[in-house]
């Protein structure tokens, strides 16, 4: 946590490559603490895996990519379980659910069940208020963040968000400003649910996805300061 609280201060470095190189250096360097933190890395199976008696100690959350539900946005909604939802979740990509036109669709299976053999509950169009509803569904006060840092998280992804689109946009100098904004909001939230997902994950949790977004951040905002 020092070293991403360090990270603010490089602001006050004359040299944008200068400021990029150390920001990235010391990303690098944390993600590298959790994998060790993580012990065994591993990727989760998917759902069509050869195996038929796939048994896990968690929460199975699959996101339908069927293409009606990649028209719905269930790309974004499988993006913002894999940054946001709480430890002892594994989110997983899933296949049509003949629910096409309520999509985005998500199963949920409970804890330590046969992700193959058990009934899952759907639930469907699951973005926006109802993405948020499903987070706070899925989170257990023994094991999730604190409901504070929980809020920042979600702002700081959202704002996030908006900085990826003005970044694609080519105003870079708003991109630079969100994602500076971002990255102040929800850096140490990220990392201590990072932490915390890592620390009951297991051999079932890949420690680097969770924060691929704040990876991303990092990487365009430096983009954009060399723009």
């Amino acid at each position: 946590f020092a070293l991403w609280q360090y990270i603010g201060s490089m602001k006050k470095l004359s040299s944008s490559s200068a400021y990029c190189a150390a920001a990235a250096a010391l990303l690098l360097y944390s993600v590298a603490g959790l994998l060790v933190n993580a012990f065994v890395v591993t990727t989760i199976p998917s759902a069509s895996s050869s195996s038929s008696h796939i048994v896990l100690n968690a929460k199975v959350i699959r996101v339908c990519q069927s293409p009606g539900c990649r028209d719905d946005g269930a790309q974004s909604t499988l993006d913002s379980l894999t940054a946001l939802a709480a430890p002892g979740c594994q989110i997983m990509k899933g296949g049509c659910v003949s629910l096409c036109g309520a999509g985005p669709v998500v199963e949920i299976l409970p804890d330590g069940e046969d992700v193959m053999t058990i009934s899952s509950i759907k639930r469907k169009k699951v973005k926006g208020d109802a993405l948020i509803s499903l987070l706070d569904e899925l989170s257990d006060e023994e094991t999730d963040i604190s409901s504070s840092m929980r809020q920042r998280l979600i702002m700081g992804y959202e704002q996030a968000l908006e900085a990826k689109a003005a970044y694609e946009a080519k105003d870079y100098q708003s991109a630079i400003q969100l994602y500076e904004d971002a990255i102040q909001i929800a850096r140490n939230p990220a990392m201590a649910l990072e932490e915390a997902r890592a620390s009951i994950g297991g051999d079932n949790y890949d420690s680097v996805k969770g924060v691929n977004w704040l990876v991303d951040s990092f990487r365009n905002s430096c983009r954009a300061r060399l723009a």
